[in-house]
């Protein structure tokens, strides 16, 4: 006899890790939506282009206003050296040598440059010639001291010194700091004798800097605008989608009360009257069925209770005649089944009302036990129940739940083999009240357990396959759940979980509930 302690750690699928793994499921499922869902995709398709559009569109505005600006401090530059040109004395200039930094005549012309820089906020001047060396500089730089950063301008050098003006490309250091030089030739009546370079100051690249960020702001406030407008867009498109799904969903569990929302004129308003006719259509055609089936009902339990008398006076009159009355016997036992399937089908077909109220679970049981002892005792199997630890009061529908449980430990009767045992459990668990049943017999092969739920599936030679289905319907009208699995030791294990109510429910007042499942 497999221990029930077992079934507490073993991996069978009991309604609590059922529901772990649906909120398992939700959390993905919520996690699919974020990022593929509507929104996502609304959001997504928004922004692509227009972080295209944005990055196209401020590259090119920098790129053209960069070169603007870039032109433009050349040409300043190299005014301030064609400014500088008065100042010098390009007789006195070419004779300057190794030393010559000291001489009057080199400082007086420093001063008037230095003078220049202030009026113009250049930041350097200095004169080389030919060779690169140089001859006049406002920072304190040797005469004959040679410009090794020149080296990176030789197209601009060489075009300086055959007389034409030229401004260097713009750099940057290690440090960060832009820099760009002006070269304007330094001439001796035809003949070039050295150029003048001029350096701009940091004022000169604040424009450009400042453009930077401003283009850089820009695109993040166009995109974060973007982003909300795909979002308020998609929240637009999405809103009434859920309600549809919502609708759909109420549809599809069989709750056709709920009536569609009206959406508007467009294409979801269309769609949301589209499911609306088709609920109500869903509706009339069940209203049909049942006012059918309770035709059908009546028809044939009609001439069941006549048959049920004629049957009941016949078997009085052949009282004496045992061959005879063994006939008779079958067929009550016949017209008894056909009218428990009659009712089965009926119970499955209409809407189920559930009172629910507080009951003692444990007498529960007992009752149960008392009356399927018997049936038990003719089989040879032993009802074992295990008492419900702590509080005993749970609320349920008394009657709904009673067919439930009688039909499990009667098909667990059956199914179980003379000298087993048939284990009643009972224990709170998940915030609610678990039931599991345990028999010794054959168990349900894997391929059907996915079936047994299934309306008409039975593996009975005489069985109308609506128990378990009712049962589901019954314990889920009740906000409960229902497993079978079958453990690996043998046997078969019904789990049924039923939810604790809140203390709104614990004044004894019923609670009706209507599924139309």
């Amino acid at each position: 006899m497999p221990s029930p302690e077992l079934s507490q750690t073993s991996t069978l699928v009991l309604p609590s890790e059922t529901e772990q793994t649906t909120r398992k499921g939700a959390v993905a499922r919520w996690r699919d939506r974020l990022l593929w869902g509507l929104r996502a995709k609304t959001v997504v398709t928004f922004l692509i282009p227009a972080l295209l559009t944005v990055g196209l569109f401020g590259w090119y505005v920098r790129f053209r206003f960069k070169e603007g600006l870039d032109s433009e401090l050349g040409q300043r530059l190299i005014n301030v050296g064609k400014s500088a040109r008065p100042l010098l004395s390009p007789q006195v200039i070419g004779t300057f040598g190794p030393g010559d930094q000291t001489l009057r005549s080199y400082r007086n012309m420093q001063r008037k440059l230095r003078q220049l820089l202030k009026e113009t906020g250049a930041r350097r001047i200095y004169i080389f010639d030919e060779h690169r060396k140089s001859l006049l500089d406002t920072q304190k730089v040797d005469v004959g001291t040679k410009y090794v950063s020149l080296s990176f301008e030789d197209s601009e050098l060489k075009a300086a010194f055959q007389g034409k003006s030229q401004a260097g490309v713009l750099f940057q250091d290690k440090k960060g700091r832009q820099y760009k030089t002006g070269f304007t030739p330094l001439f001796e009546g035809q003949d070039v004798i050295a150029v003048i370079a001029v350096e701009g100051s940091a004022r000169y690249f604040k424009r450009i800097q400042i453009m930077q960020r401003e283009l850089l702001v820009f695109g993040v406030l166009s995109l974060a605008l973007v982003v909300f407008a795909g979002l308020l867009f998609a929240g637009w498109l999405v809103s009434p989608v859920k309600k549809l799904v919502g609708a759909a969903r109420n549809i599809g569990e069989g709750n056709l009360t709920e009536e569609v929302p009206t959406l508007g004129r467009d294409e979801i308003g269309f769609l949301a009257e589209t499911m609306e006719e088709m609920r109500q259509n869903i509706l009339a055609r069940d209203r049909h069925l049942q006012m059918m089936l309770s035709g059908i009902a009546h028809e044939v339990r009609n001439p069941l209770g006549g048959m049920e008398l004629f049957s009941g006076i016949l078997k009085e009159e052949l009282a004496d005649d045992p061959d005879k009355l063994s006939h008779i016997n079958r067929i009550q036992r016949e017209l008894r089944y056909l009218g428990d399937v009659v009712n089965s089908f009926l119970d499955y077909a209409r809407p189920t009302t559930i009172h629910i109220a507080p009951h003692d679970w444990h007498e529960f049981l007992i009752e149960i036990t008392m009356l399927m002892s018997s049936n038990a005792a003719e089989k040879g199997v032993e009802l074992k129940m295990i008492k419900l630890k702590g509080e005993t009061e749970v609320f349920f529908d008394r009657g709904r739940m009673h067919q439930v449980v009688i039909n499990l430990v009667q098909n667990a009767i059956q199914a179980s083999p003379t000298d087993s045992t048939i284990q009643l459990e009972s224990r709170w668990e998940e915030g609610g009240l678990l039931f599991t049943l345990l028999d010794e017999g054959p168990g349900i092969p894997e391929e059907k357990l996915e079936q047994v739920f299934e309306p008409f599936f039975t593996t009975k030679e005489k069985g109308t396959g609506l128990g378990l289905p009712l049962a589901k319907k019954f314990v889920e009208s009740q906000d409960g759940r229902i497993a079978i699995v079958c453990p690996p030791e043998g046997g078969t294990l019904v789990s049924i979980w039923l939810p604790q109510r809140g203390a709104e429910s614990r004044s004894g007042v019923p609670e009706e509930k209507s599924s139309d499942w």
